[in-house]
C-alpha cells in the first residue's frame, strides 16, 4: 500500500473535520431539546400553581404573565455576561425588587428593605 499524497491526506483531514463539526452539532441539538424540554416543565409548573392560587382569569393573566417576566430575566441574568460581579448582583437585586412589588400588590407581604 502506498502513502497518502498531501492531497489525500488534505481531503482526509477535511472529511474528519467535517465530521467533527457534525457530531458536535448533534450534541448541541440534543443539548438544546433538554433545556428546552425542562423549561417548557417549569412553564407548566408556573401555570398549575398559579392556577391554584388564581381566583379570577385576570389574576391568573396577571400572575402568570409576571411568572414569565421573572423567569425570562432570570435566564438574561444567568446565559448573559455582565461586565462586572456588581452589576450582575444589581441586576439580581433589581429583579427581585420587581418580583416582590408585584406579590406585594396583590396584598402579600414581603419586606423590601432586606434587598
Amino acid at each position: 500500500m502506498e502513502p497518502l499524497t498531501a492531497r489525500q491526506l488534505e481531503v482526509k483531514s477535511y472529511i474528519e473535520q467535517k465530521q467533527e463539526i457534525s457530531d458536535r452539532q448533534k450534541l448541541l441539538i440534543r443539548e438544546l431539546h433538554h433545556r428546552v424540554k425542562n423549561t417548557l416543565a417549569s412553564v407548566r409548573a408556573m401555570m398549575s400553581a398559579t392556577a391554584r392560587n388564581s381566583g379570577k382569569v385576570e389574576d391568573f393573566v396577571r400572575d402568570f404573565s409576571a411568572r414569565i417576566v421573572s423567569l425570562a430575566d432570570t435566564h438574561f441574568m444567568l446565559t448573559e455576561r455582565l461586565p462586572c460581579r456588581s452589576c450582575w448582583r444589581e441586576n439580581f437585586a433589581t429583579t427581585i425588587r420587581g418580583t416582590l412589588r408585584a406579590l406585594r400588590s396583590r396584598g402579600q407581604k414581603w419586606p423590601l428593605s432586606r434587598i
